[in-house]
């Protein structure tokens, strides 16, 4: 099973959609934030793949209540904890988390 795991796009929707382009047998895209309008954006072209969104620190226009702010995906038996990091506070180090 392949997932793809993309951040941060920042407006970028054709690094995305490249991205997505590149990786045909992901059939899983987790997107951890910044910008989610971008994974909204290109989500219907690709609608075969599972998506999984979280919000980031730049997810705060109007339609952020779309997204949790962390998520738990199981695939495979394997379970995933999804998010940011900002409200884990992962740029000062992982001692705290």
């Amino acid at each position: 099973m392949r997932i793809l795991v993309a951040s941060d796009t920042h407006g970028r929707c054709d690094a995305l959609r490249r991205a997505l382009e590149q990786q045909p047998q992901a059939r899983h895209l987790v997107f951890l934030g910044d910008c989610l309008r971008d994974a909204q954006a290109v989500s219907p072209d690709f609608d075969d793949r599972q998506w999984h969104l979280v919000r980031g620190n730049n997810d705060w226009w109007s339609g952020q209540d779309e997204a949790p702010d962390a998520d738990l995906l199981c695939v495979n038996g394997c379970r995933l904890f999804l998010t940011h990091g900002h409200l884990y506070r992962v740029k000062w180090g992982l001692e705290e988390a």
